[in-house]
Parts: C-alpha cells; sequence; structure tokens
C-alpha cells in the first residue's frame, strides 16, 4: 500500500508528550519478533487462574502484564555480548505442563540459561526471572529494560491504544520504581546502572562506556540497564511484580522467599494430572499434549464470559477442558451460561457455528461435572441456544446443538425426548476420528509450541503494514490439538451416551511397542482408566472403568462397553475391571535378530 511505513513497529514515528523528542528511531536493537521474524511468537506465563499473564518471546524478552516495555538480558562473554533476540543458538523448552519457560544462550565456553515462572501471592502475582551461568567462567549480566512489547510495538505508540509513557526509578532499595509502584524487585543494587532518552544504550554498553541512573527516565525512546557479575555456577534472581487490582498496597514477599521453577513446574502439573492423566507412546506428543491442556486452563479465567457471548473458539476450549477432566474451570463457565437466557448469535457467518460449539462444549462439560441440579439449570439456556441455531438455517450447526441438547435430555431423565432431538445421523465432526498423521500436522501448526500461548496470532509480524483479518484464540487451537491427541487414545463410539467406548481406535504402527496410560479420563459420563503393556508383539490391556452416568440414563444404555478396534477389531468387554491379552500382529515389528546378526 503506497504510503505505509515498513519500519518495524518500535521504529515507527511516536507521538511523544509535549516538549519531549522522538528517540526510538535511534534504538538499534528489537525484540526477537523483530530481529528474526521467522521465530515470531510468545508464551503466556502466569499462575493457574491465569490472570495477569506476562509473555515471553522466543530469545526469553518478557513483556509484563498490560505494559508498553519488557526486560531483556544481553550475556557479555570473552569474545563479544551476546544478544538473545538476535542469536541463532538459542534454544526453549518448557519445564513440566505448565508455563515454565526455559532459554538456553550458547557462549563461547558453554551456557547461560534463563528461566521464567509464575508465582501467585496474596495481594498479587509474581514473573520470576532466573539467569544462570551454566558455563565454567564468568560472564556480565546487562538486565535491560526495553521501551517496546515481544510484538515489537512502542510504549506510548499510537498503534497500541496505551498512549502512555511510563516512568523509571532506580530506587536505593534494590528495585525499579514504575509510575510510583513497585514493579521490578533485583537481588540486589547493580554494580552499574545507567539510563538514557536519546540513544540505544546497548551501544555504550558493548563500548565499555559510562553507565548514569541519578533520576527518573520518562521519554518514548527511554531504555535502561543494570549491570551484575555472573560469576561460574552461580545465578540471579529477579521478579516482575503486578498487583491485583483493587488489594491494599504492600510490600510483596522477599525476593528469595519466592519458590523456584522447579516448584512451579511441579505445581502446574499436578493440576493438569490431578484432573486426568494421560501418557502417549511418544514422548514428544505427551509433552505437547501437556502443553496444550495448560493453555485451556489459562484460558478458563476469561472463558464464562466467552462461552456466554458465543464468541468463536469458547465452545472448542470449554469441551477441551471437559475432555481433560478440568471440573473447576468447565464449572464456572457453565453456571455462568445456565444464569443467563440467550437471544440472538454473533452477527457474522460463523454465528451459528459458534454457537453450537458452545451448546456441545456445554453438554460434555456437564456430563463431566455430574451435578443433576447443574443440569436442570442449563437445560432452559440450552434449549433456547438450540432453538436460535435450528432457525437459522446451517444444518450442520442445527445438528451439532440438537445433539448436545439431547445429551442434556438423557442426564435431566427425559429419554424420550431425547431420542427426538438425536439427529439420525452423527454430525460431520464424529464421522471420522483424525489418524496420527493429522494429530502431527496439528502440532506442526503450533510449532514452536510456545504458540500456543499467544494471546493471539499478530497479524503482521514483520511490521510491513497490517494484516486486514482477526487474530487467531491460540487457546482453540490448543484445543483442537488436544481434542485430537486424545482421540487417538480413547473416544465414544456414539457421542453422549456412554455405552460404548473405543480404545485405541487407531494404532499406527509408529507405536507398536510403546506404552500407553490413561487415568480418570471423562468420556460420555464414564471415568475411564487403561494402561497398554506389551509381551512381544502381543499387547496386554488393562482397565478400569466408574460409571459416573446418572442412574436411569446407565439403566437405559447398559453397562458401558469397551473395544480396542487399533489393536483387536474382535475384542470387547463389559466388565468394569479386568486385563486381557489382545490378538496383536507382527506386523510392522522388526523380527528379532538371529545369532551372529549385527543389528545395522
Amino acid at each position: 500500500m503506497a504510503g505505509t511505513d515498513r519500519r518495524p513497529r518500535y521504529l515507527r514515528a511516536v507521538e511523544p508528550p509535549e516538549g519531549q523528542s522522538t528517540t526510538l528511531d535511534s534504538l538499534i536493537l528489537g525484540p526477537r519478533s523483530v530481529e528474526r521474524p521467522t521465530d515470531a511468537g510468545s508464551t503466556l506465563v502466569a499462575g493457574v487462574d491465569g490472570i495477569a499473564p506476562a509473555r515471553v518471546d522466543g530469545g526469553g524478552l518478557v513483556t509484563p502484564h498490560g505494559a508498553g516495555w519488557s526486560l531483556d538480558w544481553w550475556i557479555g562473554a570473552d569474545d563479544r555480548w551476546h544478544l538473545p533476540a538476535r542469536e541463532a543458538s538459542i534454544r526453549q523448552r518448557r519445564i513440566g505442563h505448565g508455563p515454565i519457560i526455559e532459554t538456553s544462550l550458547r557462549v563461547p565456553s558453554g551456557d547461560v540459561v534463563h528461566t521464567v515462572h509464575p508465582v501467585v501471592f496474596s495481594t498479587g502475582t509474581a514473573t520470576v526471572i532466573e539467569i544462570r551461568n551454566d558455563s565454567p567462567v564468568p560472564v556480565a549480566l546487562a538486565l535491560a529494560i526495553r521501551p517496546y512489547t515481544v510484538d515489537g510495538d512502542a510504549a506510548g505508540h499510537r498503534t497500541t491504544g496505551r498512549g502512555h509513557t511510563p516512568t523509571f526509578e532506580l530506587s536505593n532499595a534494590a528495585s525499579v520504581i514504575v509510575d510510583g509502584e513497585l514493579r521490578l524487585l533485583l537481588p540486589r543494587r547493580p554494580n552499574e546502572a545507567g539510563a538514557v532518552t536519546d540513544r540505544d544504550l546497548l551501544e555504550t554498553i558493548r563500548m565499555g562506556g559510562p553507565l548514569v541512573w541519578t533520576r527518573p527516565i520518562r521519554d518514548p525512546g527511554g531504555n535502561a540497564a543494570c549491570l551484575y557479575p555472573l560469576p561460574h555456577r552461580t545465578s540471579l534472581r529477579f521478579a516482575v511484580i503486578t498487583p491485583t487490582p483493587g488489594a491494599p498496597s504492600v510490600a510483596p514477599p522477599p525476593l528469595d522467599s519466592l519458590p523456584d521453577a522447579g516448584a512451579a513446574a511441579r505445581g502446574w502439573t499436578a493440576v493438569i494430572d490431578r484432573a486426568s492423566a494421560y501418557e502417549f507412546p511418544d514422548d514428544g506428543l505427551s509433552a505437547l499434549a501437556g502443553a496444550a491442556r495448560a493453555r485451556l486452563v489459562l484460558a478458563a479465567s476469561d472463558l464464562p464470559a466467552a462461552v456466554e457471548c458465543l464468541r468463536p473458539g469458547a465452545g472448542m476450549i470449554l469441551e477441551g477442558l471437559a475432555a481433560g477432566g478440568h471440573r473447576s474451570e468447565c464449572r464456572r463457565s457453565v453456571e455462568r451460561f445456565a444464569g443467563s437466557f440467550p437471544t440472538d448469535l454473533p452477527a457474522s457467518a460463523s454465528g451459528p457455528t459458534a454457537a453450537a460449539s458452545v451448546a456441545w462444549g456445554l453438554a460434555l462439560a456437564a456430563q463431566c461435572l455430574g451435578d443433576g441440579v447443574l443440569d436442570e439449570r442449563l437445560l432452559e439456556p440450552l434449549t433456547q441456544l438450540t432453538h436460535l441455531v435450528e432457525r437459522s438455517g446451517d444444518r450442520g450447526a442445527g445438528g451439532l446443538a440438537r445433539l448436545a441438547l439431547a445429551v442434556l435430555a438423557d442426564r435431566t431423565a427425559q429419554p424420550e425426548a431425547a431420542e427426538g432431538l438425536r439427529p439420525d445421523v452423527a454430525p460431520d465432526r464424529f464421522r471420522s476420528t483424525a489418524d496420527l498423521a493429522a494429530v502431527t500436522a496439528l502440532a506442526a501448526t503450533a510449532a514452536p509450541a510456545r504458540r500456543w500461548n499467544d494471546p493471539g496470532q499478530p497479524g503482521d509480524p514483520t511490521g510491513a503494514g497490517v494484516v486486514d483479518r482477526p487474530p487467531v484464540d491460540s487457546a482453540a487451537m490448543a484445543a483442537r490439538f488436544w481434542l485430537a491427541a486424545r482421540d487417538q487414545l480413547l473416544r465414544p463410539a456414539d457421542p453422549g451416551r456412554g455405552a460404548t467406548i473405543e480404545l485405541l481406535p487407531r494404532f499406527p504402527a509408529a507405536w507398536r511397542g510403546g506404552s500407553v496410560e490413561v487415568h480418570r479420563a471423562p468420556v460420555a459420563g464414564v471415568l475411564v482408566s487403561f494402561a497398554l503393556r506389551w509381551h512381544g508383539f502381543r499387547p496386554a490391556l488393562l482397565w478400569d472403568v466408574v460409571d459416573a452416568r446418572p442412574a436411569a440414563m446407565a439403566d437405559r444404555f447398559g453397562p458401558t462397553t469397551l473395544t480396542c478396534p487399533g489393536l483387536d477389531p474382535r475384542w470387547l468387554t463389559s466388565e468394569p475391571t479386568g486385563e486381557a491379552l489382545l490378538a496383536g500382529t507382527a506386523t510392522d515389528l522388526p523380527a528379532a535378530p538371529e545369532p551372529g546378526d549385527s543389528f545395522t
């Protein structure tokens, strides 16, 4: 487009406060989304309530919740200053299921490791940053305050909608005050600290120039740095404090009293696995599935309003939470919708589809909760929603909404109504199960996996011009992957009834010989646990089924039948617990070597 400003967003003209100059054009280093556009993307880091999430990009740049500034880290080694925003040697991984992000930077003698994890305390949240020198030689650390976000938007930029340039002040109490509030805890007073508004402080640090920070800075291009020595095998900890709105103003906990990354990872893993636990034969798939579920838990705080408004993606997120057995997260959304009465659908072409997806998510959440009183409360608004979807004329969406209402009618002991509502043909989404190749393709769309934690994909990570399309909710992307992955392990043969459940409906050759474990998986009101082990090419299946359906529904459809079509199409059982040696097949298994044979 003619006249489009094609510079990175943090370099575009900023409307400066009256009497101040615009200085962002003097910055020589941007975030990784600008320095390496193909590596754009970020991770949300927050506690399980999902409130006040910080964002961490692929180089470890941290943007606090709601802020137009970020914290970067630069490492001075024997050869040069290493800048994570630009380094090709950066590696990043998740610790456990939750949003605990470790970024490793290669220096000549080893690695320097940067870890970010969330901590929740009584009056706010803390994003803890720990930087550890794993190399055998000392390095220098510069903790840099940068005047842009992980996406490259500048503080005070007219396109960010903030219109505010924060004030930064270095306190004598080893902290940084932002707009009069303590926002950054330091381990101690830095050996050196500097702040400038007329140039990028990076160049001064590279050249070993003097640093001065004696007065507060407030300018669109203001940037600062705190320098620390980092001896070998030691670490330094910092924390960004985000107070809870309306909470009393009290001092945050001491920096050394905050839990470490290991404790945060154990807490998140416990939250995920306590609901239900899934172990795939592929460790990478298990890790991605856990990460996707953590993203759904992070989305749960905003989900009740999204469900009530029938927002696109909300139904799939709720369905993903229900499939993972996250009861408390489901309950908030179901209770909110049960107290509403929808009167119209979203005014968009996808409105009926989004509404039908919400209806199905509500039905599965009701199955997961098993609360008869809540089922009764939900019946009227879900009936009204189904009527609105059918009136739209979208037959596919109408079929899914009717199936959701049929599930709820069964749960409220209305079998005749349920049979009248149930479509003759299952909606399209239930006609097939995605195979492992499709699940792998879904995983690839989220590579690197941290992108599932974006609040939305930026329309234009290069800053060359705004792309006219809405952002994609990455929680819905995570839900889509998680549901497709879970269907590789178990799914109901007839959605909503719980009469027949297929274990391992397809078992790809790549999984042969691998173990599977599933604990307390909710499927159509039934809790299923099973494990798969191998005796040669014969798979051994152990199972335990708890029927949590209402008594009338269990009597109507009978005991749950298990099948395992991916490993033994003829096997089935209605026993609630047991073990069996399935037929299996020697196809695609490597032959045992003969004596004297080479493994090559």
